[in-house]
């Protein structure tokens, strides 16, 4: 009996892709001439979609925002996607989820291909009914879309009170809370000390040990 939809963020969540996507948002600023930023502004870019955080951060327009992006996959699709590693506990936590009878997925706003291609490099995708990454910057970008694309594809557009997201951002929670879904903090991920506590959630993990407690008390 199927228990239930758990759809995934990636990035934070599932594996710790930090150290590719800090150093090629590095790669992009300097190619543009621009100052790097600390450490903790760096971190804003992982998780929010590209395009936007280029925008908010440094003010760019349109134009130098969009060859930002272009700079950063330049050097993140040759090197920075393999700069990850898969955090330690969700190989089980997903072998125990799937064994208990949920319909496992991922929603993440890396672009679809990056997705596929960091999904397969860690021998996972065996895990999961469905996947989806944003269709590019101008495109599926926005995280509710993409969550709402996953909820649909596996059929539970009727049935949301047996849906619930895991992410470790306020991008995560934000979106879940739009599409009308429940909410799993992973407190392992990128966000900053008490950003997950300041909305809607069933839950805020340390580890992927203690959310599979949480799940397995609570759906």
């Amino acid at each position: 009996m199927n228990k239930g939809l758990i759809i995934f963020d990636l990035d934070g969540t599932l594996t710790d892709s930090c150290p590719g996507i800090l150093k090629s948002i590095e790669y992009a600023i300097e190619k543009l001439g621009r100052t790097v930023p600390s450490r903790e502004v760096l971190m804003s870019f992982v998780g929010p979609p590209l395009l936007a955080q280029f925008k908010e951060v440094f003010g760019m327009e349109d134009d130098e925002a969009e060859k930002a992006v272009s700079y950063f996959r330049e050097r993140y699709n040759e090197t920075g996607v393999y700069e990850n590693s898969i955090f330690s506990g969700i190989d089980g936590l997903l072998k125990k989820l799937k064994k208990d009878g949920y319909t496992l997925s991922v929603a993440t706003s890396k672009p679809m291909k990056m997705a596929d291609t960091v999904i397969r490099h860690f021998n996972i995708e065996g895990y999961f009914d469905f996947w989806q990454g944003s269709s590019g910057d101008k495109g599926r970008s926005d995280k509710m879309d993409i969550i709402e694309c996953v909820i649909e594809g596996n059929g539970y557009s009727d049935a949301k009170e047996k849906v619930c997201l895991v992410g470790d951002r306020k991008y995560d929670a934000m979106g879940a809370s739009a599409c009308g879904i429940g909410f799993y903090g992973a407190g392992w991920g990128y966000a900053p000390e008490g950003e997950l506590e300041g909305y809607p959630n069933k839950g805020i993990a340390v580890s992927p040990e203690e959310l599979y407690k949480m799940i397995a008390e609570k759906e």
